[in-house]
């Protein structure tokens, strides 16, 4: 049997034990037959193992489930049920013993895994509202509450995956935590939001914690966190038992969102500055380009007679065109190798994505369509949608000849610049097919 097995006379001497106790315990058979099995447990549980024992010895299940010790003295947490009868002729008690460890770590754990965040690793909603209720009308009064919103969590996610959203939840929570007191409860509530219980703190410390929150999260700085951390935040104070926890909760929620509201302004610059300069980083020529790329642009759209307003939705495009870049691995970005179809399947995905980004920023709403349409041909066999000729937006047709231009002739790290006839005549060849010939023909005469 799997289990261990001992029997010991009536006064509780060892008469015979199985191998699984040998296998277990790491005794042999002959070291343990004749010894009291009082011994096999620890001197620090002794009366309690001896009233479990009176028990065992009178055939009733034990009260309480001591561990056994094993010969390296490791403690061995068992499960014991045992029956009286008789062994060789003389009254005994057979008792089978099961060794739990395995099933109270896995129960520990499940217990663990039930009041935690598995992700973060902090607890989760269920223990805050665990918390909640017990601290309701407590001695630890006053208590403030301090409600914490991750910004910027979705675009990480749409933009470079959800493995850098883990990390940017991690992050925030660690700026959290760098600042909180051990009596403090840190919680995830949501997919970006944090809770904080602050027990015994009156309004005023909880008001400088916050402060210590903000500042830490202003100077955080990691290399797996792109974009800037921004926490939005909201405090509230319950000064004596009579007032509710949850009222406060609810208060300390709705000041981060107010919080949310004021700062979003900047929070969104700030986020867009940090996706343009990974984008700069990346490439070595991504700025200079940018700028003669507006400028191309601009040149080209006047002499189409665009408005103000179109230029300006232009001048925007030339900068932003290419921010599902973002969401691509530096490797490929700057690979000097002929990309694998698989690569070139994720490059082919930036339309969609800086669409997605677009979308998150109410300065970029405005050219998202065309941010989506910008890698589209006029004869159709562009991507991702495949319109044909004029159904593409004129801005997006005015960019595709600028940009190609200007990478052609500025050169990259996979490509030698081409000089400028060389360039002129490209686009020429490629007129009717990628480009629109009249685009092609109106930038060429600006460039003679």
């Amino acid at each position: 049997m799997g289990d261990m097995l001992f029997i010991f006379d009536t006064a509780g001497g060892v008469l015979h034990v199985n191998s699984a106790v040998e296998a277990t315990l790491g005794y042999s058979a002959h070291e343990l037959i004749g010894r009291a099995v009082l011994e096999l447990h620890p001197e620090e549980l002794l009366q309690e193992t001896e009233e479990n024992i009176q028990e065992v010895l009178m055939g009733k299940p034990p009260t309480r489930a001591i561990p056994l010790v094993a010969k390296d003295g490791t403690l061995i947490d068992v499960e014991t049920r045992s029956t009286r009868g008789k062994w060789r002729g003389q009254a005994a008690v057979f008792a089978v013993v099961r060794d739990v460890r395995e099933r109270l770590l896995a129960e520990k754990r499940l217990r663990y895994l039930s009041l935690h965040d598995q992700l973060i690793d902090i607890y989760n909603r269920a223990f805050f509202s665990a918390e909640m209720e017990r601290l309701e009308g407590s001695r630890e009064y006053p208590i403030s509450i301090i409600s914490a919103d991750a910004n910027g969590l979705k675009l990480i996610n749409d933009v470079l995956g959800h493995r850098a959203g883990d990390e940017f939840l991690r992050a925030s929570a660690a700026v959290l935590r760098g600042v909180l007191r051990k009596a403090d409860i840190l919680a995830r509530v949501g997919g970006d939001e944090f809770a904080v219980i602050l027990p015994r703190t009156g309004a005023e410390d909880a008001a400088a914690v916050l402060q210590r929150i903000r500042a830490a999260s202003e100077s955080f700085g990691a290399e797996d966190c792109v974009l800037p951390m921004s926490l939005s935040l909201g405090v509230a104070t319950a000064n004596n038992q009579s007032a509710s926890l949850d009222d406060t909760y609810k208060l300390a929620d709705h000041l981060m969102y107010r919080d949310k509201l004021a700062e979003r302004s900047v929070a969104h610059r700030n986020i867009l500055d940090a996706l343009l300069q990974v984008l700069a980083e990346r490439d070595s020529g991504a700025l200079g380009h940018t700028r003669h790329l507006r400028e191309l642009c601009l040149a080209l759209g006047s002499s189409f007679d665009l408005t103000a307003k179109q230029l300006e939705a232009l001048a925007l495009l030339a900068d932003v065109h290419d921010l599902g870049l973002v969401g691509v691995s530096p490797a490929i970005f700057g690979s000097r190798a002929r990309l694998t179809e698989e690569e070139f399947g994720l490059i082919r995905q930036h339309p969609e994505r800086g669409l997605r980004i677009a979308y998150t920023f109410p300065e970029l709403a405005g050219v998202a369509d065309f941010i989506l349409a910008h890698h589209e041909h006029w004869d159709g066999s562009g991507y991702p949608l495949g319109p044909r000729e004029t159904e593409t937006p004129l801005e997006c047709r005015i960019l595709a000849v600028a940009d190609a231009y200007e990478v052609m002739t500025g050169g990259r790290p996979y490509r030698e610049p081409l000089s400028r006839p060389l360039a002129i005549a490209e686009l020429v060849r490629c007129a009717g097919l990628q480009f629109d010939p009249a685009v092609v023909e109106k930038f060429c005469a600006l460039q003679t």
